[in-house]
């Protein structure tokens, strides 16, 4: 049985994109020469009939506008705004097969607070923002980004956060030989959710829903690796992170606006749930085993759950597979009759619902 799916996690690359990709690695002294993926509308119609999905959100592919610590500042704003513009004709051209999140030049903040104000005046068909979390891109979710924040927050917009490690500067899965590169992907989700939670930012921008990625191999990291240590102190410091943690340096300098009271809640296992059923969604690109969904329903019901294929960077040839087996495992999970409403939801209604379509 295959379930008719809208997909919140999958990239475009338009020609001019690859085009400037490949001017900037001509540039730099780097061994890697993975090339990045095949892509066109077309190709991605194609594969969308072929895993029954009837609508696909896009995002920019990593690493997004921004090239790193040698990027040209007005160049990557000059890239954003054409990036951007594709992805609205493309919505345009397309309306019943795409969506798109618009990319934004950070760490620019002031050129990134600029485009989120074109794209919601000039564009006007922009279904939420992708922000490339990296640190030595300045892309994490910390007090820096409140000009960002501040803006998105006064749109109501939809909030993607994709992981970006320090190593990649093309796309992150050449080959399945290896798997460094995932590894690193996962493992900058987890921090990058982390500090997200742990800020209380999500009570602090009450009109921001977030979309967490590869939630099936990073929630239960967060939870288990990070949060642990975190819920399981005294009521007088359980909000504090451990010194010896690698988030220990941003959380601990976050300050809380006093006029919004709930962000200064806590962080206990109860309002950890509350954060994740009012303002977050997790998309299962990845890993979405039975054992790993298990994982997550203990945190989340199925209402909070997204469909996610990460194609290209997951190959249009494996993705159809993988389809067949996420299927399979919500059947085994819900069932097939009992379950159907569940099952549904977290294919296509959980993102109708979100994203309005």
């Amino acid at each position: 049985m295959s379930f008719l799916k809208i997909d919140v996690h999958a990239h475009m690359i338009p020609d001019f994109y690859r085009d400037a990709h490949e001017a900037w690695k001509a540039s730099q002294e780097t061994e890697n020469t993975a090339e990045l993926p095949e892509w066109s509308p077309e190709d991605h119609i194609k594969f969308m009939k072929n895993a029954s999905i009837k609508r696909s959100y896009l995002s920019i592919i990593p690493p997004g506008p921004t090239f790193g610590a040698s990027s040209i500042q007005h160049k990557d704003v000059e890239l954003t705004r054409h990036i951007n513009n594709f992805g609205s004709d493309l919505k345009r051209n397309h309306p019943s097969k795409f969506g798109y999140f618009a990319c934004l030049p950070l760490p620019d903040l002031r050129a990134s607070v600029l485009e989120v104000q074109r794209c919601a005046r000039e564009l006007g068909n922009v279904d939420g923002f992708v922000i490339f979390a990296n640190a030595s891109q300045g892309g994490n979710i910390t007090r820096t980004m409140q000009p960002v924040l501040d803006a998105l927050n006064a749109l109501g917009s939809i909030l993607f956060l994709h992981p970006l490690p320090d190593c990649t500067v093309i796309h992150p899965f050449p080959s399945r030989q290896d798997n460094t590169s995932e590894a690193a992907f996962v493992q900058v989700a987890v921090e990058t959710s982390s500090r997200l939670l742990l800020s209380n930012f999500p009570a602090r921008y009450l009109r921001l829903r977030y979309i967490l990625p590869h939630a099936g191999d990073v929630l239960p990291q967060v939870i288990t690796n990070v949060l642990h240590s975190t819920l399981n102190r005294s009521s007088d410091d359980e909000n504090v992170v451990p010194e010896n943690s690698a988030l220990h340096d941003d959380l601990e300098n976050i300050e809380l606006h006093e006029t919004e009271q709930q962000a200064s809640l806590p962080l206990s296992p109860e309002r950890l749930k509350e954060i994740l059923a009012t303002s977050v969604y997790l998309d299962l690109a990845g890993n979405c085993s039975p054992e790993a969904l298990h994982e997550l329903l203990l945190w989340v019901d199925h209402t909070r759950l997204l469909y996610g294929s990460n194609v290209p960077l997951m190959p249009f040839a494996w993705a159809s597979p993988l389809e067949e087996a996420f299927s399979e495992t919500l059947i085994s999970t819900f069932g097939a009759e009992t379950g159907a409403h569940e099952c549904l939801r977290i294919c296509n209604g959980n993102a109708e619902a979100l994203l309005a379509t």
